[in-house]
């Protein structure tokens, strides 16, 4: 199924786990009702009433306002807000730390967020942070120019990229950079929200999907349910997002 965020875009009804992550990610939802998780019967019977119409015990769960957290430098960034909590970005900082740490070298190229500084962070002895420029923001796409100057700088000083969907600008850079190496592309789910631009992407994302050399997909069920993936089942495995023991 959907994750709640994305299900609440199309405002139908929805029974959560009276849990923090769902209560976090139900905000702006317009029927939402929560269910003690180990209460079966709480469950059915709440089932049973939507069933027969009763939608007294869905309600609208407000937006939070969270204010933006702001640093002075990477030094205040790495220690108060690394690692990243959460997200595609949280995805791809874990892999670099756990390849680096066996020794891997494993380096992340990314735009900046929320006006913190371009620059090269090191992590440790085997991996580093790039950072470029974000110069704006459109679509939920950071559009970094500079990404692909960058990348077609280091490219060559891989030998495998791994790139992670959805990210038009990264697979932009990708196509330019003339990398010949191999490629690994993470597939973390369709575009959903942004149809009329899926329009304009969707050859480059076609030619992404041709040019890797294996896909990895979050669960089979995302995999199964892509109207994209269908045609290359043949290159695709399945990695769970991990969290830390």
């Amino acid at each position: 199924g959907l994750p709640i965020s994305e299900f609440a875009q199309f405002g139908r009804p929805m029974l959560l786990a009276d849990l923090p992550y769902a209560h976090e990610t139900a905000v702006g939802s317009l029927l939402t009702a929560f269910f003690d998780p180990n209460n079966a019967c709480q469950l059915a019977e709440m089932m049973k009433n939507l069933i027969e119409g009763d939608t007294r015990i869905l309600a609208e769960i407000p937006i939070k306002t969270i204010r933006a957290p702001t640093v002075n430098n990477w030094g205040d960034l790495f220690t108060k807000f690394y690692p990243i909590r959460g997200g595609v970005e949280k995805v791809m900082y874990d892999l670099m730390l756990g390849l680096s740490e066996r020794q891997i070298c494993c380096d992340m190229l990314c735009a900046s967020t929320e006006n913190f500084p371009d620059g090269i962070v090191p992590v440790n002895s085997y991996a580093k942070v790039i950072v470029v420029p974000t110069k704006i923001k459109l679509a939920a796409t950071m559009l970094a120019p500079s990404m692909i100057s960058m990348l077609r700088k280091i490219a060559n000083n891989y030998d495998i990229i791994h790139i992670h969907h959805p990210d038009p600008m990264a697979t932009l850079a990708l196509f330019l950079s003339g990398y010949r190496g191999k490629v690994v592309l993470h597939w973390h789910s369709d575009i959903l929200k942004q149809r009329i631009l899926l329009k304009i992407y969707k050859p480059l994302q076609s030619w992404l999907i041709k040019r890797a050399n294996l896909i990895v997909g979050t669960t089979p069920v995302y995999v199964e349910q892509s109207s994209f993936l269908q045609h290359v089942k043949h290159k695709i495995e399945y990695i769970p997002i991990g969290v830390d023991p």
